[in-house]
């Protein structure tokens, strides 16, 4: 896989700001090939020079190497491109020679740590005592036309590709020894071949001989001492100047601007941005380390502070009797087991920070090191170990052990105080797992086997109902509005999985704007079992109740709706943990929360799916037709005047209206919440119009109806596009700067909201949309078109808040510690308020 895709996988979503621009590296590498061969009279593609013109930065995207030389490169123009020098082997360790460039990314293939592999080619530094004994070699800007000329023939030359010729070169450089190694470096067509050859194969070329395909040990020995001593030879005559004169002049390392004020415009412009990346990497290092660091101090003091509490106790213990000391032996107040499952979590959440931080290292170095590799093949002269040399002070935040120790000591923390010193068990708890090992083959069978199940029995029932062959026909209405009711938020899931599958793939970290469990979340694979389980029941439910073999299980089919309810209640309240229990409870947590919205502080769950109830007003509204017909099984029930009825509608709307008020009150302002809430108010004006109209059929509540209906929309639809999308801001032109997902997705979801949130309209004349049908037909098109939109809304929704984290750099949850263990039993409440974003001691904070 190619870095930049794997840094774009593995970068944490919230940060991928402040990573270094891999591709923005690259385009400015792309400059200098064309730089080169403009230098070297070739011409650019004229797509290239206009994308180039028109980009604000002058960056040119990354295109494909047409015009460029059968390597990918360029004619150089003057020596100082063609040829590249080599290290002074008299200041060379083995160290150095064991980890070049060329070699250093094979090594992070084999090795466990890549970051380990590219710090050994920079550790002879510290081992010869600094820098300024260092000498590197940097081609020279002397120019020879000899050399240029024969790089371009060997370059532009049909004949003899380039790339087959190194080939040939370096299978046969690694199978030779002696002088027929030299007389194959001879061979070669240009200097510029010679060195790339040198470079790339000086050490593992001689340690794949010793691999080769030979069963005398003791003569791969010789031939790789053989080789080396060639290769020892040909730089003692490369230095002589037999081979490529006067382009070895050592530059002592320091002088690295010095000598890129030699170089063209587009080398300078790269290093200029690789500057001001590594500068911002090492800010954004340094406050997150700080961060790390006092959260650490204040974990500690917690620690000691119930270590302190739990000695105190055991000590009372000792001055009692024996018999009293069984009884006594586990005297742990309540405020003082949540006080250490709090800290437990917080432990839990900051190791998962220490991660992150530690892998920002890793990926960020490791793109530093690749593009100084690309640049060297590229501008022909090694630029890596003189420039990380030369940049040692943007580069303190790779060297800094800090996020390591940190590690460290949490890992020793948490086993001694929280897993009674079982390191194993401690560290089980401590790690992510990796979900990229993890496979999905057998859920996803199970749910296509329950969604083509349920599909085959759902077209049967639609085949006794076109046949006329439904049992107890009286109840037959009543009982498709009380079972589509039921269908509706089954709908809605299989939909929503939609959503996770799109925000998984373009990068929404959805699992923590939800508040999941970083450790043990469902994959929306996983997801999509339970309404594909959920479906395959109603369907069963559903063919029962209509079909003649209703009658041979005993009971009367208006009874089966309420044993499939109990059937739904029953598993999401099962306490074993099968069917995702993880899952479930959150759901019922998050369900309590919005009914006790008054009471708490409100987050993005808890108003996240009291949107979703507001659009499931179908389903509520069929619960008091629900208990008609199935508990007092009368023959004919009309519930549409009903005061449950508007009781049922008005609820979920009702609690997102407290939801504003409360947000208003704990944030001390008026915009945006208020605001927000007068469109509940409208929606709810809505509700209670169209039920007055229903009920005393006057005209004047049926204008009311659309009249306050078209207000409603037309606010909510600009409330959807600005506030909860976050699109067509003030003083930008057209969408907002950060998006996500493709740019046309947008445009289409503003269209397609203004056309389902007007499709009320279809019920302002029911009868001359389906005159044949009844109109609960019709409701039931307007419910499902209302469970579409939502699906949509969702989806831009959570992009939203995620492109906000973003913004703010907001990677973990911030969970309070608990205060300081008193006496008092009032601490026990200020524990409940450990919740992100309640305020206290976070595991990260804003940047």
């Amino acid at each position: 896989m190619k870095f930049a895709k794997s840094l774009a996988q593995e970068a944490v979503p919230e940060w991928r700001a402040k990573y270094l621009d891999y591709r923005g590296l690259k385009k400015k590498i792309t400059l200098i090939q064309h730089e080169q061969i403009i230098a070297a009279g070739g011409t650019i593609p004229a797509s290239a020079a206009v994308s180039r013109s028109n980009s604000p930065d002058g960056s040119a995207p990354a295109l494909s190497p047409r015009g460029l030389s059968p390597r990918g490169r360029p004619g150089a123009p003057d020596e100082s491109l063609a040829l590249l020098a080599e290290v002074d082997p008299a200041s060379t360790t083995d160290d150095d020679r064991g980890m070049t460039p060329a070699v250093a990314d094979d090594a992070a293939r084999a090795a466990p740590s890549l970051h380990q592999s590219l710090h050994a080619h920079f550790a002879n530094d510290e081992k010869t005592g600094g820098p300024a004994h260092a000498h590197v070699p940097f081609p020279t800007t002397t120019a020879s036309s000899a050399a240029a000329s024969s790089v371009a023939s060997l370059d532009s030359s049909p004949a003899t590709p380039a790339r087959g010729r190194g080939g040939a070169a370096k299978y046969v450089l690694a199978n030779a020894g002696g002088e027929d190694a030299l007389q194959v470096l001879g061979s070669l067509g240009s200097d510029m071949d010679q060195a790339l050859i040198l470079d790339m194969h000086l050490d593992n070329v001689a340690d794949a001989t010793a691999h080769a395909k030979s069963r005398d040990r003791s003569r791969s020995v010789v031939r790789k001492s053989s080789f080396r001593s060639t290769i020892s030879a040909y730089r003692q005559r490369h230095r002589a100047g037999t081979v490529m004169a006067g382009v070895d002049e050592p530059v002592v390392i320091g002088a690295f601007d010095e000598f890129l004020e030699t170089r063209g415009q587009a080398e300078k412009e790269f290093f200029k941005m690789l500057d001001a990346e590594l500068s911002k990497i090492d800010t954004f290092y340094n406050e997150q380390r700080q961060v790390q660091l006092d959260t650490m101090s204040k974990i500690k003091q917690q620690i000691a502070m119930q270590r302190q509490e739990r000695n105190s106790l055991e000590a009372a213990l000792t001055t009692e009797p024996v018999v009293l000391r069984f009884l006594h032996s586990a005297p742990v107040s309540p405020s003082t087991m949540i006080r250490k499952k709090v800290l437990r979590d917080a432990m839990l959440e900051f190791y998962r920070g220490l991660l992150l931080l530690r892998n920002y290292q890793i990926l960020n170095f490791t793109g530093c090191f690749k593009i100084l590799k690309k640049f060297s093949k590229t501008a022909h002269w090694q630029a890596s170990r003189p420039y990380m040399t030369d940049r040692k002070p943007l580069l303190k935040w790779d060297q800094d052990r800090t996020v390591r120790d940190l590690l460290k000591e949490t890992e020793n923390l948490y086993c001694e105080f929280f897993a009674n010193g079982r390191r194993q068990v401690g560290m089980k708890q401590l790690r992510l797992p990796d979900k990229r090992k993890v496979t999905y083959q057998e859920v996803t069978w199970t749910s296509g086997f329950f969604l083509g199940a349920g599909l085959c029995l759902l077209i049967q029932c639609i085949v006794v109902i076109i046949k006329g062959e439904t049992y107890n026909a009286p109840h037959f209405i009543p009982m498709v509005q009380v079972y589509s009711g039921l269908l509706m938020p089954i709908v809605f899931a299989m939909l929503f999985v939609g959503c996770l599958s799109m925000w998984s793939i373009h990068g929404v970290n959805y699992a923590f704007i939800f508040e999941f469990d970083s450790r043990d979340h469902i994959h929306y694979l996983e997801f999509l079992s339970l309404p594909s389980l959920l479906f395959f029941t109603w369907s069963l439910f559903v063919f029962l109740t209509l079909s003649p073999y209703s009658a041979d299980l005993g009971m009367s089919p208006l009874v089966l709706p309420v044993v499939f309810s109990a059937v739904i209640v029953a598993l999401f309240a099962n306490p074993l943990p099968v069917m995702y229990r993880g899952a479930r409870y959150w759901l019922i947590r998050t369900l309590t929360r919005i009914v006790l919205s008054p009471f708490h502080k409100i987050y993005f769950r808890d108003f996240f799916l009291t949107d979703i109830l507001c659009s499931l007003t179908f389903s509520l509204t069929s619960l008091p037709l629900f208990f008609c017909v199935s508990f007092r099984q009368q023959e004919t029930c009309d519930t549409s005047t009903s005061l449950f009825t508007l009781a049922f509608a008005l609820v979920p709307l009702v609690l997102r209206f407290v939801q504003c008020l409360r947000r208003t009150y704990d944030s001390g302002h008026l915009h945006p919440h208020m605001t927000n809430a007068v469109k509940y108010a409208l929606s709810s004006a809505v509700v209670v119009a169209s039920f007055h109209w229903r009920a005393t059929q006057l005209n004047a509540w049926f204008y009311l109806w659309i009249g306050i209906s078209c207000a409603a929309t037309m606010y909510a639809i600009a409330w959807d596009t600005v506030f909860d999308w976050g699109l067509l801001q003030r003083g930008a032109r057209g969408l907002r700067a950060d998006k996500i997902f493709p740019e046309w997705w947008y445009y289409a979801a503003m269209v397609v909201n203004v056309v389902l949130r007007a499709s009320w309209v279809m019920l302002v004349s029911p009868g001359h949309w389906l005159p044949t049908l009844p109109v609960f037909t019709l409701t039931m098109v307007s419910a499902l078109l209302e469970v579409v939109r939502r699906v949509i809304w969702c989806l831009f929704r959570m992009e939203n808040e995620h492109v906000s984290n973003c913004g703010q750099f907001r990677a973990t949850k911030e969970i309070p510690l608990p205060r300081a263990p008193h006496t008092h039993d009032h601490d026990e409440d200020d524990v409940h308020g450990g919740h992100p974003g309640t305020g206290g001691v976070g595991v990260n904070a804003h940047v």
